[in-house]
């Protein structure tokens, strides 16, 4: 089990519980102490609430001279390679088999050497408590903040038959969450994969049997039962399944109690179609459980389904009549074409939208339903909305300019991945909005699977790199033309 990497972190946060790795501002701040008080440059410029006209108007897309600042010439080199490296097809599809290939012909050593100066460094923040500073530093500086995750996951038919890949695991979450409070004491994010602490086996059998949770109310107040430390029963269930269950949610506990204590956001994943309902129907729970003052624990939606709005509306209203806050990651989704292949062989109807278009509407739509419960109840609602799309950011920060909502009130986060659209990120962070990148981290062996995955879900993300490319390039030809190499950060 190669879990070295994440020990190391772990010794130091529990060594070291109250040292912050950096002062973090919000993503989109920088503390300034004004007089006796401390403000933020953000609060300053703008005021305390509200988007200002200046907010929209500097968003610029096109801006490569701030956006790649902060790298150094072999980053925009490396970056330029790798992105026309994954608009092939075949490279990205077989990318796996090939670092495998790789790895035994030249040994361990010069495989890892060869990972981290390249695939590894792109996208993955670092192995170790200093590689973490370094990258989280060069986020700060271009005004992003880290939405940390642990690479490790699960589906069916991959279950663990020890509870020990299952702890471990949960330990990982659990030091990931605290490091996460360490280098952003503002607005902290978490990512998680359920699968991770919950067998996937498990929960292909509650999707099947429970596909709905607001027609098995019961067995939500059940698992909300199980959150508060409860051994419960769920009719349907075998044994075998029960006990899983039972320990599961202690391990969900486990997650949502710290989350709750240390005011980490929980962003929860959602995954294919045949996990997604008992995913929904878990992150449901902890939201009554875990959501009760502001709002922690985010499900994730999925707008390339053709339910997914539907759903989104009936969980929102479903969650704020029980009084807990509401909270959703918000992305078009990674499995279309294995989710279109399942229905194909299964025979039944294909629950993606037929076209990109549709896609985009159900989106746009799904964020201006969370804008608008913002814009009541800012209290009780926050939305990450996570898209590499160029157009849908545009618009979702001209919904946020239309309703004159906050940017710097732990509302409204735009999020992308780590090593991708920076040209985006650094506009919005430029802006003053709240922006985060979702950041993997751990060691070599345990991350490449994991990113192969990611890519291979993200795939049509890779290969439209087009114009992340195209001002790459004009960074790469203006320094070299003007000889404007930045200097080594010190």
């Amino acid at each position: 089990m190669l879990r070295t990497g994440f020990r190391i972190i772990q010794y130091s946060l529990d060594l070291q519980p109250t040292r912050s790795l950096s002062l973090f501002a919000p993503c989109h701040q920088k503390t300034v102490f004004n007089g006796t008080s401390a403000v933020t440059a953000h609060e300053q410029e703008f005021g305390t609430s509200g988007c200002s006209v200046k907010t929209l108007a500097s968003f610029d897309v096109n801006d490569y001279r701030t956006a790649f600042k902060n790298k150094k010439m072999s980053e925009i080199v490396r970056a330029l390679v790798i992105f026309k490296l994954c608009t092939y097809d075949f490279l990205v599809k077989n990318s796996l088999s090939l670092m495998k290939i790789s790895k035994r012909l030249f040994g361990s050593r010069l495989y890892n050497r060869c990972m981290k100066a390249t695939i590894y460094s792109q996208f993955v923040a670092g192995e170790t408590e200093d590689e973490l500073k370094v990258a989280i530093g060069k986020l700060q500086q271009n005004a992003m903040g880290p939405m940390l995750c642990v690479p490790v996951e699960e589906d069916a038919g991959q279950s663990q038959s020890r509870d020990v890949w299952y702890h471990e695991n949960l330990e990982m979450i659990l030091g990931c969450i605290k490091l996460s409070k360490m280098v952003d004491p503002n607005y902290p994010m978490s990512q998680i994969k359920l699968t991770a602490v919950v067998p996937g086996d498990l929960c292909a059998v509650l999707s099947e049997k429970f596909p709905d949770p607001h027609s098995s109310m019961n067995v939500l107040e059940c698992i909300v039962n199980g959150l508060k430390g409860n051994e419960i029963d769920i009719d349907g269930l075998d044994k075998d399944n029960a006990a899983a269950l039972n320990k599961a949610l202690g391990r969900l506990k486990s997650i949502g109690e710290l989350a709750e204590n240390l005011g980490v956001l929980l962003l929860i994943d959602a995954e294919y179609t045949y996990l997604n309902p008992a995913l929904r129907t878990l992150s449901l729970a902890m939201m009554l459980q875990f959501n009760r003052g502001r709002p922690i624990v985010a499900y994730t939606y999925q707008n390339y389904l053709k339910e997914t709005y539907g759903n989104l509306q009936k969980d929102c209203k479903f969650v704020r009549s029980k009084g807990a806050g509401f909270a959703t990651k918000l992305v078009r989704g990674a499995y279309m074409y294995k989710e279109r292949q399942m229905a194909v062989d299964a025979g039944y109807e294909d629950p993606v939208h037929q076209t990109f278009e549709d896609t985009t509407a159900m989106y746009n739509q799904s964020m201006e339903h969370l804008l608008d419960g913002i814009q009541r109840e800012p209290d009780k609602f926050y939305v990450v909305i996570a898209s590499h799309n160029e157009d849908t950011v545009k618009h979702a920060v001209q919904e946020v300019d239309k309703r004159s909502l906050s940017t710097n009130n732990g509302t409204i986060f735009f999020g992308q991945s780590y090593g991708m659209s920076d040209y985006l990120s650094s506009a919005l962070g430029q802006a003053g909005f709240a922006v985060y990148k979702s950041t993997p981290y751990g060691p070599v062996d345990e991350t490449i699977p994991y990113l192969h995955r990611r890519a291979l879900e993200n795939s049509a993300v890779l290969g439209g790199t087009q114009k992340e490319r195209q001002l790459l390039w004009k960074t790469f030809v203006n320094r070299i033309t003007l000889g404007a190499l930045p200097r080594s950060p010190a």
